[in-house]
Protein backbone atom coordinates (compact mmCIF):
# COMPACT_ATOMS: atom_id res chain seq x y z
CA UNK A 1 0.00 0.00 0.00
CA UNK A 2 3.12 2.22 0.57
CA UNK A 3 4.27 1.96 -2.83
CA UNK A 4 0.84 2.69 -4.22
CA UNK A 5 0.46 6.27 -2.03
CA UNK A 6 4.43 7.23 -2.49
CA UNK A 7 4.32 7.17 -6.55
CA UNK A 8 0.51 8.99 -6.41
CA UNK A 9 2.10 11.55 -4.28
CA UNK A 10 5.46 11.69 -6.40
CA UNK A 11 3.25 12.28 -9.83
CA UNK A 12 1.57 15.37 -8.14
CA UNK A 13 4.48 16.67 -6.14
CA UNK A 14 8.00 16.84 -7.31
CA UNK A 15 9.86 17.47 -3.89
CA UNK A 16 8.20 15.38 -1.95
CA UNK A 17 8.88 12.85 0.66
CA UNK A 18 7.57 10.14 2.63
CA UNK A 19 7.85 7.52 5.17
CA UNK A 20 6.18 5.06 6.90
CA UNK A 21 5.65 5.80 10.82
CA UNK A 22 6.79 3.49 13.31
CA UNK A 23 5.71 3.15 16.70
CA UNK A 24 9.66 3.99 18.44
CA UNK A 25 9.27 7.67 16.64
CA UNK A 26 5.88 8.35 15.44
CA UNK A 27 5.81 11.49 17.67
CA UNK A 28 9.09 12.25 16.25
CA UNK A 29 7.83 11.72 12.49
CA UNK A 30 4.78 14.19 13.28
CA UNK A 31 7.26 16.99 14.40
CA UNK A 32 9.26 16.75 11.86
CA UNK A 33 6.23 16.62 9.02
CA UNK A 34 4.46 19.12 7.71
CA UNK A 35 1.67 16.57 6.61
CA UNK A 36 0.20 13.68 7.91
CA UNK A 37 -2.24 10.93 6.41
CA UNK A 38 -3.85 8.12 7.70
CA UNK A 39 -5.39 6.09 5.34
CA UNK A 40 -8.33 3.52 6.24
CA UNK A 41 -8.17 -0.06 6.95
CA UNK A 42 -9.12 -1.21 10.31
CA UNK A 43 -10.48 1.98 13.30
CA UNK A 44 -9.97 -0.38 15.76
CA UNK A 45 -6.38 -1.53 15.18
CA UNK A 46 -5.59 2.16 14.40
CA UNK A 47 -7.07 3.03 17.69
CA UNK A 48 -5.52 0.92 19.53
CA UNK A 49 -1.91 1.70 18.38
CA UNK A 50 -2.24 5.08 18.17
CA UNK A 51 -3.71 5.54 21.66
CA UNK A 52 -0.38 5.10 23.18
CA UNK A 53 0.37 8.36 21.76
CA UNK A 54 -1.10 10.47 25.25
CA UNK A 55 0.67 13.63 23.27
CA UNK A 56 -1.00 13.46 20.46
CA UNK A 57 -3.74 16.32 19.95
CA UNK A 58 -0.28 18.72 20.64
CA UNK A 59 1.72 17.05 17.73
CA UNK A 60 -0.82 17.44 15.41
CA UNK A 61 -1.25 21.21 15.82
CA UNK A 62 -0.37 23.41 13.11
CA UNK A 63 -0.18 20.30 10.70
CA UNK A 64 -2.09 19.29 7.75
CA UNK A 65 -4.05 16.07 8.82
CA UNK A 66 -5.75 14.07 5.73
CA UNK A 67 -7.61 11.35 7.15
CA UNK A 68 -9.13 8.55 4.73
CA UNK A 69 -11.67 6.11 6.12
CA UNK A 70 -10.64 4.76 9.25
CA UNK A 71 -7.82 7.29 9.19
CA UNK A 72 -10.77 10.09 9.75
CA UNK A 73 -12.64 7.66 12.23
CA UNK A 74 -10.33 7.60 14.83
CA UNK A 75 -9.96 11.52 15.07
CA UNK A 76 -13.22 12.33 15.86
CA UNK A 77 -15.57 11.83 19.02
CA UNK A 78 -17.62 9.51 17.42
CA UNK A 79 -17.95 7.71 14.42
CA UNK A 80 -20.29 4.85 12.94
CA UNK A 81 -18.43 1.46 12.78
CA UNK A 82 -19.14 -2.13 11.52
CA UNK A 83 -20.70 -2.61 14.70
CA UNK A 84 -22.36 0.03 15.61
CA UNK A 85 -21.13 3.67 17.40
CA UNK A 86 -17.78 3.74 18.37
CA UNK A 87 -15.91 6.28 20.63
CA UNK A 88 -13.13 7.79 18.93
CA UNK A 89 -9.80 9.93 20.08
CA UNK A 90 -11.85 13.43 20.06
CA UNK A 91 -9.19 15.03 18.04
CA UNK A 92 -11.67 16.70 16.17
CA UNK A 93 -15.10 17.99 17.81
CA UNK A 94 -17.66 16.18 15.83
CA UNK A 95 -18.73 13.12 15.16
CA UNK A 96 -17.64 11.47 11.63
CA UNK A 97 -19.84 8.90 9.11
CA UNK A 98 -17.58 7.97 6.01
CA UNK A 99 -18.75 6.09 3.69
CA UNK A 100 -21.89 7.54 3.92
CA UNK A 101 -24.86 5.65 1.56
CA UNK A 102 -22.00 4.02 -0.56
CA UNK A 103 -23.13 1.84 -3.06
CA UNK A 104 -20.42 -0.73 -1.25
CA UNK A 105 -22.81 -2.29 1.49
CA UNK A 106 -19.73 -3.55 3.23
CA UNK A 107 -18.46 -0.50 3.79
CA UNK A 108 -22.07 1.86 3.04
CA UNK A 109 -23.40 3.88 6.48
CA UNK A 110 -26.85 4.20 5.69
CA UNK A 111 -29.27 7.01 7.33
CA UNK A 112 -31.02 4.61 9.48
CA UNK A 113 -27.35 4.27 10.76
CA UNK A 114 -27.04 8.01 11.34
CA UNK A 115 -30.38 8.48 13.08
CA UNK A 116 -28.93 6.21 15.98
CA UNK A 117 -25.65 8.59 15.76
CA UNK A 118 -28.04 11.63 15.57
CA UNK A 119 -30.25 10.31 18.65
CA UNK A 120 -27.35 9.41 21.10
CA UNK A 121 -25.45 11.96 20.44
CA UNK A 122 -28.09 15.35 19.53
CA UNK A 123 -25.90 18.11 20.60
CA UNK A 124 -22.82 16.81 18.66
CA UNK A 125 -22.03 18.27 15.37
CA UNK A 126 -22.04 15.20 12.43
CA UNK A 127 -20.12 15.06 9.33
CA UNK A 128 -21.00 12.78 6.95
CA UNK A 129 -18.98 11.71 3.86
CA UNK A 130 -20.17 10.29 0.94
CA UNK A 131 -17.74 7.85 -1.31
CA UNK A 132 -15.09 10.36 -3.31
CA UNK A 133 -16.15 13.47 -0.39
CA UNK A 134 -13.83 15.65 1.56
CA UNK A 135 -14.16 18.70 4.08
CA UNK A 136 -11.47 20.85 5.05
CA UNK A 137 -11.54 22.10 8.60
CA UNK A 138 -9.08 24.66 10.02
CA UNK A 139 -8.22 25.31 13.78
CA UNK A 140 -11.02 28.30 14.50
CA UNK A 141 -13.71 27.28 11.68
CA UNK A 142 -16.59 28.38 13.04
CA UNK A 143 -18.26 25.44 11.59
CA UNK A 144 -16.59 23.54 14.38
Amino acid sequence: MFLFWEKLYQSHFSEFSQEIATFDNFLEQIKSSDVIFFHGGSTATLLKNISRYKNLRDALNGKIVIGSSAGTNFLSINYLSHSGITEGLKILPFNIVVHYNSENERESRTQADVDKLLRQFPNTPTLLLREGEFSIFQKGDKRL
